[in-house]
C-alpha cells in the first residue's frame, strides 16, 4: 500500500528523530573531509551518495578509499562492492601500485626482495576481510537484488554499504540500457526499505 495516514508518518518520524538525537543512528563517515560534510557527518541510513566524473578521473580510486576507511573504522560494517569494471585481480594489482609506489610491471614481473613480500602481505590481508562481499561481474537488477537479500538475511543487525562502481554496466535483460537502470534503481530503492 502506498497511501499512509499523516499520523503514523509523523509518529514514525519523530521516533526517527529521537533516534538521531540520541545517538542511537549515527553518521559513518566516508573518510573524506568534504564528502562526510555535505552528507551530514557521513553515510546516513539509506543514503545514496553518487560519485560522478569522466573516465580515469579518480572514482574507483574514492571507491575504495571509503571502504579502506569504513573498514578501519567501524566493526559491524559489512561492504559490498558491485565493481562491474574491474576485476578483483586488477583490483588487487592496481591497490598494490598505489600502496608500494611500484608500476604494475615491477609487481607482476619482478621477483620481490623479503621487505617488499611483508609489504604484499600487509596489503593482501587487508583484502581478505570476511565482512567485504564482491559482485565481480556485471549483473541484471534482479540478480543484484537476489545477492543484497542474501546480505541483508545474513546479516540484520549490521551496517550494510553498498558501492557499485559503473553503473551503466547493469546488464539489460530487456531491451535496453534505459530499463535496465530503470530495473536498477527500482531495486534499489525496494532494497533500502528491507534493512534499518
Amino acid at each position: 500500500m502506498a497511501l499512509y495516514q499523516s499520523t503514523e508518518l509523523t509518529n514514525t518520524t519523530v521516533t526517527l528523530i529521537n533516534k538521531f538525537q540520541t545517538g542511537e543512528i549515527k553518521p559513518i563517515s566516508v573518510g573524506i573531509p568534504h564528502l562526510d560534510k555535505v552528507l551530514m557527518g557521513g553515510l546516513l541510513p539509506s543514503t545514496i551518495l553518487g560519485i560522478i566524473a569522466r573516465s580515469q578521473n579518480g572514482k574507483s580510486f574514492d571507491l575504495e578509499r571509503i571502504q579502506r576507511h569504513l573498514l578501519d573504522t567501524q566493526d559491524d560494517v559489512v561492504i559490498v562492492n558491485c565493481n562491474w569494471e574491474l576485476t578483483f585481480f586488477k583490483i588487487l594489482v592496481r591497490d598494490i601500485c598505489q600502496r608500494t609506489g611500484q608500476t604494475m610491471d615491477q609487481v607482476l614481473f619482478n621477483n620481490p626482495t623479503e621487505e617488499e613480500l611483508k609489504k604484499l602481505s600487509e596489503i593482501c590481508k587487508s583484502h581478505r576481510n570476511e565482512n567485504i562481499y564482491y559482485q565481480n561481474e556485471p549483473v541484471n537488477a534482479k540478480q543484484f537484488a537476489i545477492d543484497i537479500e542474501s546480505i541483508i538475511t545474513k546479516y540484520p543487525d549490521k551496517k550494510i554499504v553498498v558501492s557499485i562502481d559503473n553503473l551503466e554496466n547493469v546488464l539489460d535483460e530487456k531491451g535496453s540500457q534505459k530499463t535496465a537502470m530503470d530495473a536498477l534503481l527500482y531495486e534499489i530503492n525496494r532494497l533500502k526499505g528491507l534493512h534499518p
